[in-house]
C-alpha cells in the first residue's frame, strides 16, 4: 500500500529537498534535512529514498545507489545508469483498463532472470499495445510471486492502464530506475549507457550519494578549452569526462550525449577541467 509523503517546501539559506513519489522498498522518507552533497564516501547506510531532489540554487541534485566502479578516485565525472532494459512478456491476465496491477511472464524476463522484490520500483513500464503509454513502477512481486500463478510477476503501476492489455503480448518494455544503478567508468566503455549526473565525491560501490542532474560544475576534459575558435559546447565522452572540438559532436561514436555547455574562461586553453553550466539531466 503506497504512503503518500506529503511536505511544504522550505527554503534554508536558497535549500530545498524535495521527496520523490511514493516507491517500495525504499528507506528515508520525509528526510528533509539540508545534505551535504561532497561528504567522502557517501552515505553507507541509506538516509533518503532514491530519486529525492536537492536543490541548492542554482544547481539540482538527485540522491541514487552506486552499484560499480570500475576506477576509484575519480570525482566531478559523469555517473551512467547501469541499469539494462527488459522485453518482456504479459501473463495470463495482463491487465483491464484502469487496473494498476498488471501481471508479467516471469519467464522473459532476460536480465533479472530471478528478479527480486521492488528491483523495478520507480523505473518505468511501457505496454507494446496501443496507445503507447508511459507508467511508472511503485512496486513488484519476486519473478516467482504473482498473484495468478507462479510463474507470474506481479507489478503496481502509479496510474491505472489507458486501456487493457492483452495477455500473453510480446515485447513490453520494463525499465529500472536509472538512479538505482549509477555507475562510474573512468576506464571508459560504456557504450550504450548514458550519463544521468555528475559525482562530486570518490564514488563508493554500494552506497548512497548525491550526483549533480543541473546548473555550474566542473568536468574534467583532456583537451584544451578555448583551443577551437568559438569552443562552447561540451559532449559526454564514454569515460564520464567531456570533450568538445573539431570532431567531438553528436556524429562521433563517444560522444553522443549532449552534457552542455562552457561558461569558463574562452580565452585562453584550459586542459584540466571545464567550467560547464550543465544540461538538465532530471
Amino acid at each position: 500500500m503506497a504512503t503518500i509523503i506529503n511536505h511544504d517546501i522550505r527554503s534554508v539559506n536558497g535549500k530545498y529537498l524535495i521527496m520523490p513519489p511514493w516507491k517500495e522498498g525504499q528507506s528515508g522518507w520525509g528526510n528533509l534535512s539540508v545534505p551535504n552533497v561532497c561528504a567522502a564516501g557517501g552515505d553507507t547506510a541509506q538516509q533518503y529514498p532514491v530519486n529525492a531532489k536537492f536543490v541548492n540554487f542554482d544547481r539540482r541534485f538527485i540522491y541514487g545507489y552506486c552499484t560499480a566502479v570500475y576506477t576509484t578516485n575519480k570525482a566531478n565525472v559523469g555517473m551512467f545508469n547501469g541499469a539494462v532494459k527488459e522485453l518482456v512478456t504479459f501473463g495470463s491476465i495482463a491487465g483491464a483498463a484502469g487496473d494498476t496491477l498488471v501481471s508479467i511472464d516471469g519467464t522473459t524476463l532476460d536480465v533479472e532472470t530471478t528478479a527480486a522484490a521492488n528491483v523495478f520500483a520507480g523505473g518505468y513500464f511501457m505496454p507494446r499495445t496501443n496507445p503507447y503509454s508511459d507508467y511508472r513502477i511503485i512496486s513488484n512481486t519476486t519473478y516467482i510471486g504473482g498473484s495468478v500463478s507462479a510463474t507470474e510477476m506481479d507489478i503496481v503501476i502509479e496510474d491505472g492502464l489507458t486501456e487493457a492489455v492483452t495477455a500473453a503480448q510480446a515485447s513490453c518494455f520494463l525499465d529500472k530506475n536509472p538512479y538505482q544503478m549509477l555507475v562510474q567508468n573512468w576506464a571508459g566503455g560504456r557504450d550504450y549507457e548514458s550519463v544521468v549526473g555528475v559525482t562530486l565525491i570518490d564514488p563508493t560501490v554500494s552506497t548512497w550519494q548525491w550526483i549533480q542532474v543541473s546548473g555550474p560544475v566542473h568536468v574534467p576534459s583532456d583537451e584544451n578549452m578555448g583551443a577551437s575558435a568559438n569552443l562552447r559546447c561540451a559532449w559526454w565522452h564514454i569515460d564520464g569526462s567531456v570533450r568538445a572540438g573539431a570532431g567531438y559532436d553528436e556524429t562521433t561514436s563517444q560522444q553522443q550525449q549532449y552534457a552542455g555547455y562552457c561558461i569558463g574562461d574562452t580565452t585562453s586553453s584550459d586542459v584540466m577541467s571545464w567550467f560547464i553550466m550543465l544540461n538538465p539531466l532530471d
